[in-house]
């Protein structure tokens, strides 16, 4: 036998099918095997194809890829890497539209947004409106809403019914807020007269209260008492579920859209 076989084509006498039967020991082919069209080829190296290559269905998947690059394909798959830009992908549903994730950069990557507030689009971003709907503001009502404004704003888990921040709606805003701490300074006999000053720069924590008389000697007398206040909500509201601002780091919170 010569040592190269050409085959011109292959007519089934039968059927639409051609069947060669089994090779043992393997065939090597270098260069590039190319198919009219291809329905069930195993183990090749390099295929093109007219109509493109039918992988599957294996496990409930199948695919099939175009000679633009393109690829089709049905059910679950997965991978463990993936290369490129990824902006044309759809149906991807690891990370789902509404999550919010803090980010190490100031600029939003595709298929993100910052969440600052902003009005948009309830057509153009139909799926983010879809998931979190007039939580964060209704816009004008028709055609648009407002994304989460979290700029300079913690994050705090919902109550839930929970009992410890209560008698709040999902998604609302809580203002900064501190635990209220009140004590008093008086003068138990009502004769020495008591003030209180602000410090040049500050706004004054303290407060008068009542009135006094001036009295030449102390006694014990019934009258009015003067008093001085310390109140922390007169610069920082209260917060009466606890609420100190720990040490932090300022990140870039954004929304998957």
């Amino acid at each position: 036998m010569a040592s190269n076989l050409r085959v011109d084509s292959i007519v089934p006498a039968t059927g639409s099918s051609v069947s060669i039967g089994t090779v043992t020991g393997g065939v090597n082919i270098p260069g590039v095997l190319t198919y009219e069209d291809v329905t069930n080829v195993d183990s090749v190296g390099v295929i093109t194809a007219r109509t493109g290559i039918k992988i599957g269905p294996s496990a409930g998947v199948a695919a099939t890829i175009f000679s633009d690059g393109s690829i089709n394909t049905s059910g679950i798959i997965t991978a463990t890497t993936f290369h490129g830009s990824g902006a044309n992908l759809t149906g991807v549903v690891s990370i789902p539209t509404g999550m919010i994730a803090p980010f190490a950069m100031s600029t939003p990557p595709t298929g993100w947004l910052e969440c600052n507030g902003a009005t948009i689009s309830r057509s153009t971003y139909a799926a983010l409106f879809s998931a979190i709907g007039t939580t964060y503001g209704a816009g004008d009502g028709s055609s648009t809403f407002l994304l989460p404004d979290l700029r300079a704003t913690f994050i705090r888990g919902f109550d839930n019914s929970r009992g410890v921040d209560s008698g709040r709606a999902f998604g609302s805003f809580q203002d900064q807020g501190l635990p209220a701490m009140k004590g008093d300074i008086a003068d138990a006999h009502g004769n020495s007269r008591t003030q209180t000053n602000a410090v040049s720069g500050f706004t004054n924590v303290f407060e008068g209260v009542g009135t006094s008389s001036w009295r030449t000697s102390i006694e014990a007398v019934s009258g009015n008492y003067a008093e001085v206040r310390f109140d922390s909500t007169r610069i920082i509201p209260d917060a009466s579920s606890g609420g100190l601002r720990p040490k932090n780091l300022a990140l870039m919170y954004m929304i998957k859209i």
